[in-house]
């Protein structure tokens, strides 16, 4: 995307999240909160080159600490942004991407929610960026995704989760909403479930929920 269509999208977001506002506010209802909207931009990777793929992830929490997730199949391709197809590049110039999701979904956490981006080359990851964010506030998201370490080391297991453990392997700010917590076995990871039918002595965190 150049950059007048970049700036020509942000213009069309301003204008239809403003319709949006004030149709909430004059029928005496919450706007509903079910499109996300990101200007992505993202470093080279620090082998070079560009990014085919953009994986996006969100997580929240409910009053009574439990997970929410989003998506719930890591295979939804919605949130797996093939950019080779799409002939985008955020490394050239940022994108503008529209993101939508189960108006419901993050009721429970009052639209707060941790968005992870990850920026893949050849399958792997190679830059991320991750953050707080509103979803009731209807307003633009930019995140940059800065260049990670190898991804053999920052994903040994392949499962696209990074070891925050190594140096450089996440990004500035990051927490433990997406670190993989056993990055030797791609079975554990933020999106796994625990199998009630296995043995609870197993030694393997699935859903890495400690």
């Amino acid at each position: 995307m150049n950059t007048l269509t970049n700036r020509a999208a942000r213009m069309l977001l301003t204008a239809l999240t403003a319709a949006a506002l004030v149709g909430g506010a004059c029928g005496g209802d919450e706007v509903a909160y079910d499109r996300l909207y990101l200007e992505v931009s993202s470093s080279a990777p620090s082998g070079g080159g560009t990014l085919d793929g953009l994986r996006i992830l969100m997580v929240g929490q409910d009053d009574s600490g439990a997970r929410v997730v989003y998506p719930e199949s890591l295979s939804d391709p919605q949130f797996n942004l093939n950019l080779a197809e799409t002939g985008l590049d955020p490394v050239a110039n940022p994108v503008v991407i529209q993101v939508q999701y189960q108006n419901e979904h993050f009721a429970a956490t009052k639209g707060k929610v941790r968005l992870s981006l990850t920026g893949r080359a050849g399958g792997l990851p190679v830059t991320a960026w991750e953050g707080e964010v509103d979803l009731t506030a209807k307003t633009l998201v930019k995140a940059h995704l800065t260049a990670l370490g190898d991804a053999a080391t920052c994903d040994a297991d392949g499962d696209g989760f990074l070891n925050c453990g190594q140096d450089g392997c996440c990004p500035a700010g990051a927490g433990d909403a997406f670190a993989d917590c056993d990055d030797t076995s791609a079975g554990a990871s933020p999106w796994g479930t625990e199998d009630a039918c296995e043995p609870c002595d197993d030694a393997l965190d699935n859903d890495c929920s400690g």
